[in-house]
């Protein structure tokens, strides 16, 4: 199909044992695209093996060196330098079928946002993911609800972005955020969408790393999920009374978990500078513990945040 309508923007650290793989599935699904690699400070040889694909490739490639700020950082770079039409986010070291982009493409169409279905491969075993069976066109709300309802509708490597949504309305990942940045960019980039085509084929398939961010211990990188749910459920106030109320039960569930999880780690000078940072946030968590139970009336979660408050006192008193 059009493939040269795409751009691909590609965040890449220490991925050398992933390079060529990628590049050959590159090679035989977007001959026509730019595809646009940003080397995320790596220290290994994967902007080598790049450089020198250069020289014996034939898909259109451009590199771009920094120093290592993160994925948020080195998406916002690729977004400033895509030209075309489109643009999608794929992850160096996961696969995809030869078809995945002409999915895309035939999804976007009289839509702002189009995705497929996937897989996860975690060692030799695949998983289906818990997306819809059926092919369907979502609303904006009804995405938003299926995004805060489970943890599958915020990813990025499944989707095809309009380019002039983005530029226009400047729409960049949060770069202090490590945790769902990507679901806190579709969060704002719905804003400018209302029809989202989805395809129940799965074409994508996500490779699990057990030394990703979001599997290794509590750190203050890890942390910058409560205020990524912090952000979304202030954005989304004015949205329908269920995304609101999932909003609300998101942030609080995020913050009530990692603080156990901080307040049994073992004493040190980290866990102090975290259970500083939980603290601070405590402000924000006390007042929308009291919004959500006087707009909702939920006295399940009423009943939960009084025994949580009452664990937070003994643990303070214990310190």
């Amino acid at each position: 199909m059009n493939n040269h309508l795409i751009s691909v923007i590609i965040p890449i650290y220490n991925c050398s044992l992933y390079i060529n793989n990628l590049l050959f599935l590159l090679d035989n699904t977007l001959q026509q695209a730019e595809v646009i690699f940003i080397d995320d400070g790596s220290s290994d040889n994967s902007l080598e093996l790049l450089q020198n694909y250069i020289f014996q490739g034939t898909l259109s490639i451009k590199i771009v060196h920094t120093s290592n700020k993160g994925p948020a950082a080195a998406r916002n770079i690729g977004i400033k330098i895509a030209s075309r039409k489109y643009i999608s986010f794929i992850d160096c070291d996961d696969v995809f079928l030869k078809n995945h982009f002409d999915f895309l493409l035939k999804g976007i169409k009289g839509s702002q946002l189009s995705m497929v279905n996937f897989e996860y491969i975690d060692g030799e075993v695949h998983f289906k993911s818990k997306l819809s069976k059926t092919s369907k066109s979502f609303d904006k709300e009804e995405y938003l609800e299926y995004c805060l309802s489970n943890n599958e509708g915020g990813f990025l490597w499944n989707k095809l972005f309009v380019r002039d949504i983005i530029i226009t309305n400047n729409l960049l990942f949060n770069e202090k955020i490590y945790i769902a940045e990507d679901l806190l960019f579709i969060i704002y980039y719905l804003d400018f969408v209302s029809v989202i085509n989805y395809n129940s084929f799965a074409t994508y398939f996500y490779v699990k790393k057990i030394d990703s961010i979001t599997h290794k211990k509590i750190t203050m990188r890890k942390i910058t999920l409560i205020k990524c749910y912090r952000e979304i459920l202030c954005h989304l106030k004015g949205s329908n009374k269920d995304v609101v109320k999932l909003c609300y039960k998101r942030y609080l569930n995020i913050y009530r978990t990692i603080y156990l999880e901080v307040s049994q780690l073992c004493e040190s000078l980290e866990k102090e500078k975290l259970i500083v940072m939980l603290n601070k946030e405590r402000l924000y968590y006390n007042k929308l513990s009291k919004e959500y139970f006087r707009q909702f009336f939920d006295l399940k979660y009423f009943l939960i945040n009084i025994l949580f408050s009452h664990m937070f006192k003994i643990y303070v008193k214990m310190k």
